[in-house]
């Protein structure tokens, strides 16, 4: 069976309806087969072994210290069995209100890659993954990280989508056409 990486907003899991969607999708491969890089979520370890979570507070360290891991000890030694999580769950955090400016803001910082780091390369190749296959939702980053990878380990990407939303004209009611952002 091919080695699939996903990467998705949120985790495999029973707990939310995307992972839950996808994790169904992909019931005949075994949990060795699969790894996945998401945001949000605990992984189903019964359906995947091998996961990396970066959170936006990690992504907003990494910038401000200029691409240093919060987590740096516990990634030092990583192995292909070794799943990766931010302890980014333990923290309190204020919930930042959901606007088109937060979200522009959110997909630069992202995409400063700051955050991609050896421990990250590791995951990725240590799994040597087979095909990418990207679970679309509004996220613009999680596109070029998705590519970003297909392109470095040279396989084909995958995309699905079972979401409405991102195809309507307009994905949030309250902007206007002619707000900058």
């Amino acid at each position: 069976m091919p080695k699939i990486l996903i990467v998705a907003n949120n985790a495999l899991s029973k707990d939310d309806s995307n992972g839950r969607t996808l994790m169904n999708f992909l019931g005949m491969f075994t949990p060795d087969n699969i790894a996945q890089f998401h945001i949000h979520g605990q992984v189903d370890e019964n359906c995947c072994k091998h996961h990396y979570q970066l959170s936006d507070q990690d992504i907003l360290f990494a910038v401000k210290h200029f691409g240093k891991n919060r987590n740096a000890s516990l990634n030092n030694k990583i192995t292909l069995n070794q799943n990766i999580k931010t302890n980014s769950a333990a923290l309190t955090s204020k919930v930042i209100k959901r606007s088109c400016r937060n979200l522009v803001l959110r997909d630069t910082v992202w995409r400063t890659y700051m955050w991609w780091d050896k421990n990250f390369d590791a995951f990725i190749s240590n799994f040597a993954p087979d095909v990418v296959l990207l679970q679309a939702g509004d996220c613009p980053f999680m596109f070029h990280i998705a590519l970003r990878i297909a392109k470095k380990y040279k396989v084909p990407l995958v995309m699905y989508n079972s979401e409405g939303y991102v195809l309507k004209k307009e994905l949030y009611s309250g902007s206007r056409k002619k707000d900058i952002w």
